[in-house]
């Protein structure tokens, strides 16, 4: 029996570096074929180099059937590069059935000219922010971790979790510096350090706030009956002298941090739950979040009361964070929505609806202030532009259950989680740009290139495949 006689196309190709893969289109196709081959003369090779390759798939059209083919060199076995989502040399013509192409060659070459042109313009500008696992800590706490912080000096990670405990780790490896086990009686709430990296606060659901050297977890001075019910959130003002208190009776307190004399209250601050509390950058102001949706401002001294958005969110407000030049508020919500205010009059600057699949717990600006992290019951965490809240990056599947909490490192460069799945893991942030992707050999340019493009547009595409992609590149420098 005679061997079946492939359908073949020819044609001229000036640097193959450059092609994605090819689209043919010809009229009059046998649909019925599922053999074809393609062959690609390489003219950028000291002598011609002809590359066969394998079709994908041929599909009909009202006018063309259309011959897409994956860049696969057979002799050796490997994909190059995949998916037939963007074309980047458009190589048409209409082809007569002896497959002798009708197209003069010259005018080819100038569309696969114009593809190529179409491909730098695309993936030139283009600047991707990835999050990629450096350290993982799993059992890191025996149940839920409910906050975490990095150091000022971002040598260090502390975490408060609902077995009570309070533990200080390494950043790089997370290895277990200090523990204090049974910290507090009850759920830790909130951590927090000291501007001087030299004390960490507590809040907890037993109502006392206390006050631990960083080092070795020394007890230095705590409140009892802080508030008359759970301590939702405290935080330490920029000169370090004070700390401020959030708690579920509806109160705010400013402290003496050396003492924890109370300087100040305000009692029904809120109608319900404070969730979160934090000093401005100058120290001068306090903003507050709470169940009832609001958002308000007070003057840190003696607590009065400055600004406020009601129906600020629809739902309750769980993490309320000043901007690093203190111009800015940003709040995230159960009602699944991140929003930027501006500080003076509380108005709306951005919104981000359906940030998150589910009731987002955690949100915090860059310190460079032109980020947002936020982390959320859908187990993701995000990194959002903090002007047009546009989506960076996402990390799918962060942890295996609800994250709790999320913070920069005081150089932006990583990100620290907690989650109730017990686990605290960091995560670098890795530019990625067209520049940096020319380093690597021109099958992992293209293949990466691809995948980018891919997530840019909202393409489904896995997470932990392109985090083990980039890692393999940065390893390869």
């Amino acid at each position: 029996m005679a061997a079946e006689r492939l359908p073949l196309f020819s044609v001229a190709v000036k640097d193959t570096k450059q092609i994605d893969h090819l689209v043919f289109k010809a009229a009059d196709l046998d649909t019925k074929t599922t053999s074809w081959k393609v062959e690609i003369h390489d003219q950028s090779w000291p002598h011609t180099k002809t590359l066969t390759y394998e079709v994908k798939k041929l599909t009909k059209s009202s006018d063309w059937d259309t011959l897409t083919v994956r860049i696969r060199p057979q002799k050796e076995g490997r994909m190059l590069a995949w998916r037939a989502t963007y074309v980047a040399g458009s190589v048409q013509g209409t082809w007569s059935p002896d497959w002798t192409p009708v197209v003069p060659a010259d005018e080819r070459q100038r569309d696969l000219d114009t593809g190529n042109k179409k491909w730098e313009k695309i993936f030139a500008p283009m600047i991707a922010m990835l999050i990629n696992c450096v350290a993982d800590k799993t059992k890191a706490h025996s149940v839920a971790i409910i906050s975490v912080v990095f150091s000022p000096d971002g040598t260090k990670i502390v975490s408060g979790s609902i077995d009570g405990t309070i533990k200080v780790w390494d950043f790089d490896k997370l290895e277990l510096l200090s523990e204090k086990t049974n910290a507090h009686s009850d759920c830790i709430n909130s951590v927090a350090f000291s501007p001087d990296g030299t004390k960490i606060v507590s809040g907890s659901w037993d109502k006392t706030i206390k006050v631990w050297e960083s080092g070795k977890l020394e007890f230095l001075s705590e409140k009892t009956n802080a508030h008359s019910s759970y301590v939702m959130s405290v935080a330490f003002s920029p000169d370090r002298t004070k700390i401020v208190s959030g708690s579920a009776d509806g109160t705010i307190k400013v402290w003496d941090s050396d003492k924890l004399e109370m300087l100040s209250e305000k009692t029904n601050a809120h109608s319900h739950w404070v969730m979160s509390v934090a000093f401005s950058p100058d120290g001068t102001k306090i903003v507050s979040g709470s169940r009832d949706g609001t958002i308000k401002v007070w003057d840190s001294a003696k607590l009065e009361q400055l600004s406020e958005k009601t129906n600020a969110h629809s739902q309750h407000l769980t993490s309320v964070a000043f901007s690093p030049h203190g111009t800015k508020i940003v709040s995230g919500s159960g009602d699944k929505t991140i929003k930027v205010w501006d500080l003076g009059k509380l108005e709306l600057l951005s919104e981000k609806t359906n940030a998150h699949r589910n009731y987002i717990e955690s949100v915090a600006f860059s310190p460079d202030g032109t980020k947002i992290v936020s982390g959320a019951h859908d187990k993701t965490i995000k990194v959002w532009d903090s002007d047009k809240l546009e989506l960076l990056s996402e990390k799918t599947d962060a942890h295996h259950h609800y994250v709790r909490s999320v913070a920069f490192s005081p150089d932006g460069t990583k990100i620290v989680s907690g989650s109730d799945d017990g686990t605290i893991k960091v995560w670098d942030m890795v530019k990625w740009s067209r520049k940096d992707h020319l380093m690597f050999n021109d099958t992992t340019q293209r293949f990466v290139l691809l995948l980018l493009w891919m997530k840019k547009c909202s393409m489904k595409f896995p997470d932990d495949v392109l985090d083990l992609l980039i890692e393999a590149c940065l390893q390869s420098r």
